[in-house]
């Protein structure tokens, strides 16, 4: 797979150092980790990695939930210049989303991470002290930075270190990060400014700094942090710290006897992929078609999960539930949201990734339709709208922010999400001002995007069950038009094998 504008460099993206060699057998760095199977390891990982979501939901619900109050604190009127608090939250997001890429491709997946949860604590105590508008809005924007640096780099370790079978579902259990993180921000809320109107909205906002202080001391102590992820390792020839990964991984798993117990041959230092590489990878052949896919998705995702961020309180004011409070509302709708869980689990451990991902938007479109009923007082309709979109809502994000590590080489992985996130990040940066113009707008706007995206993902290759170091041959078309059962309920055959 070579980069049309720079053919010599790009050729340094196709060498893969995935290989090792166990007990007399050769086998790739995924086969060894199907062979050490699932165990503590992965859950340490998992925990460190939803975390990366569970910040960046606390965060982004909390800005949302006080920024009535930050209104008339700095005296802020009007419906565009109140727009502007969550845009420059969401620009920043956008921004920290792209410079992660280089990051986690040439750093490795760690460091992003660490520098999130570090950055969003440092934002938020800065925010807490801020008096001056122009200064707040600096600070937003680099906790919007920070709350976005870590996500690619989470999705992708996570998706690297877990054995193949159950890739789809602890990639759809990251979820519950953004569940986790809706409710503890409503739990701030309703203990520091219930109402969203009067408080003390600025100890809510050192209230959302629980999650990042919590995993970065998870960072200093959990064993998975002294190690990145086996792909990243063998896809730069750090040989020998791939021999600590793994053997580090078959003891916290129970298989001691599965240690590599000499050196993995071949250490040598890998010249780094370049931002402008990844983009000519993108653009080529029948990435092109995917990556273009792709950003229709998390297009649609974006505009979706952060826009509903700031509809759910219009949407409550609806349902007219006397004795409750704002904060508490949104705490309903963060535990309604937790049981999209277990059916995005189901769906993308047991139905392939191209049906799973329509049903859910179909259904998610059907639910955007539901929801005008909160804007017109049909309580009842409203009410299955909230029911359905949270639970199906998160089935249709979490495989499209998994796609990305299914379709892409691990030597491009983060870069690549990164790209892809940054052009789905403008409909997280334009739907704040539809929210404040017009609700309805944002609904329909809703439907129009899962419509889309429903028919979009079609145009992707079925990837469930395949080994991360066979990404590059999805590019072969003669391999994709061989493949039995292509875009089946079932893994194809061809798929399996790999």
């Amino acid at each position: 797979m070579r980069a049309a504008s720079s053919p010599d460099t790009s050729s340094a993206v196709k060498r893969e150092k995935s290989k090792i060699v166990a007990d007399g057998q050769e086998l790739t760095v995924g086969g060894r980790i199907d062979q050490i199977g699932f165990g503590l390891y992965q859950l340490q990982v998992f925990l460190f990695c939803a975390g990366s979501l569970w910040c960046e939901g606390t965060q982004l619900s909390t800005i949302s939930g006080v920024k009535s109050l930050v209104y008339s604190e700095f005296h802020i009127t009007g419906d565009f210049a109140e727009s502007m608090l969550m845009t420059i939250l969401y620009l920043g997001f956008a921004f920290g989303t792209i410079a992660s890429g280089n990051v986690g491709d040439t750093r490795g997946r760690r460091l992003p991470m660490l520098i999130g949860y570090t950055g969003i604590v440092i934002s938020q105590v800065l925010l807490y002290f801020i008096s001056y508008l122009w200064l707040f809005y600096c600070a937003i924007f680099l906790l919007g930075f920070f709350a976005g640096f870590g996500i690619p780099a989470a999705v992708t370790a996570l998706s690297e270190v877990m054995p193949k079978d159950f890739r789809g579902l602890f990639g759809a259990a990251l979820c519950i990060g953004f569940s986790c993180g809706e409710l503890t921000s409503a739990v701030g809320l309703e203990i520091f400014c219930p109402n969203l109107s009067t408080g003390l909205w600025r100890d809510a906002l050192l209230w959302a700094c629980i999650p990042p202080v919590f995993l970065l001391s998870a960072g200093l102590i959990l064993p998975v942090t002294r190690f990145d992820s086996p792909q990243f390792l063998a896809s730069h020839g750090k040989q020998k710290e791939l021999r600590g990964a793994l053997n580090l991984m078959a003891n916290m798993n129970g298989k001691p006897e599965l240690e590599l117990k000499s050196d993995l041959a071949g250490e040598e230092n890998e010249v780094d992929v370049s931002f402008s590489e990844v983009l000519a990878i993108l653009r080529e052949g029948p990435m092109g078609t995917w990556t273009m896919a792709l950003c229709i998705m998390f297009f649609t995702f974006n505009y979706g999960y952060y826009g509903t961020v700031d509809f759910w309180p219009i949407g409550w004011s609806g349902m007219h539930l006397k004795g409750t409070s704002k904060a508490m509302e949104l705490i309903y709708t963060a535990l309604i949201g937790l049981f999209g869980v277990p059916v995005a689990v189901y769906t993308m451990s047991e139905i392939n990734r191209r049906p799973g991902a329509c049903f859910a938007a179909v259904m998610a479109l059907i639910a955007s339709i539901c929801l005008h009923g909160l804007l017109h007082d049909e309580i009842l309709v409203g009410w299955i709208g909230v029911v359905m979109f949270k639970v199906f809502w998160m089935t249709f994000q979490m495989t499209t922010m998994t796609l990305p590590n299914e379709i892409y080489e691990p030597r491009i992985s983060v870069g690549a999400w990164s790209i892809i996130c940054f052009f789905g990040r403008i409909g997280s940066i334009i739907v704040p001002i539809i929210v404040t113009y017009t609700d309805n707008g944002f609904l329909d706007g809703l439907t129009f995007l899962l419509a889309v995206s429903a028919v979009a993902v079609w145009a992707l290759p079925e990837t469930r069950g395949i080994d991360l170091e066979e990404l590059g041959k999805l590019a072969d078309s003669q391999k994709l038009a061989d493949s039995g059962g292509y875009g089946s309920l079932k893994p194809t055959q061809d798929m399996k094998s790999v």
